[in-house]
């Protein structure tokens, strides 16, 4: 059938995840040093995926359950009522055929404190 091939040539395409995970923050850097008392790293040690993929053609729906790592650094702004942050992730999950589970991301967050 052409929707076979269609499925087959483009692959699966991630459109959802949903992750659970501990992020462990480090907020005493104040107590090292004044200047660094704004800044926060954080390390997710690892977190359970669910990911949900579908063909190109969209004919079907995957759900597939992996993993996640991570870590990154927010710094403080406003009285510490907003934080700028940067992180890094590492994605994994079961060997799919034409499914990458496999990968890195990294983006940048704005965050209101309360």
């Amino acid at each position: 059938p052409p929707n076979k091939k269609l499925a087959e040539g483009g692959g699966l395409e991630n459109i959802l995840t949903v992750g659970i995970a501990p992020k462990i923050r480090f907020d005493n850097l104040g107590t090292y040093s004044p200047l660094l008392a704004p800044y926060r790293p954080w390390i997710i040690p690892v977190g359970l995926t669910f990911n949900v993929n579908t063909p190109v053609n969209k004919a079907i729906t995957n759900i597939s359950v992996g993993g996640v790592t991570g870590l990154g650094i927010e710094r403080l702004f406003f009285n510490n009522r907003v934080s700028l942050g940067v992180d890094f992730r590492y994605y994994w999950g079961p060997d799919i055929p034409d499914e990458n589970l496999k990968h890195f991301t990294t983006g940048g967050y704005v965050g209101l404190n309360f």
